[in-house]
């Protein structure tokens, strides 16, 4: 269970972007969904539809011959549980995404907010910035997030990324070098 984002939670994040970015697959959309609204995919709290949800979206990407490159922050504010999320989405695939997206969810219109990261809203550090809000005292000097506030209590994990950005992919990067 946690309260807020820790150092060390922002620092993966950090890591996993970096690391997407030096492989050609910067996070170069945003996503944002509201678990209140969702019908789908199944029953369940907000961690396990988002589970379900991921497998399902990284089996279809790889159906494409696209992998799904992620990092995501879960709040839990007075409204609801919802996601924000950065991923890699190649050009041409972001209409079809996001038809699947919503056909996955089951839910009106505002379930799902899915768009490029662009340089007018801050791109995609502004949207960084703007994912880890939720952060302790001791994040927000380092990274200067917009608003620093309480996000919300957690039960599982509050952040994370996909496995082909993490620790273990860059390990296997580094040794190829």
């Amino acid at each position: 269970m946690s309260e807020a984002l820790r150092k060390q939670d922002v620092l993966a994040l950090t890591r996993a972007r970096t690391f997407a970015r030096s492989i050609g697959k910067p996070h170069d959309h945003v996503i944002t969904i509201h678990w209140g609204c969702a019908g789908g995919p199944g029953d369940g709290v907000p961690s396990d539809r988002q589970s379900r949800l991921f497998k399902n979206v990284r089996d279809w990407m790889r159906r494409r011959g696209v992998p799904f490159i992620h990092i995501w922050v879960l709040e839990a504010t007075n409204k609801e549980a919802h996601l924000h999320g950065m991923l890699h989405v190649p050009a041409g695939l972001l209409k079809s995404l996001e038809r699947y997206l919503r056909s996955q969810l089951l839910g009106p219109t505002e379930v799902l907010d899915i768009r490029k990261a662009v340089k007018e809203r801050g791109g995609e550090t502004g949207w960084f910035r703007y994912m880890i809000k939720g952060c302790e005292d001791d994040v927000r000097s380092a990274w200067s997030p917009p608003k620093c506030e309480p996000q919300g209590t957690i039960v599982g994990k509050r952040c994370g990324f996909s496995s082909n950005i993490g620790p273990a992919a860059r390990d296997r990067a580094e040794d190829c070098d």
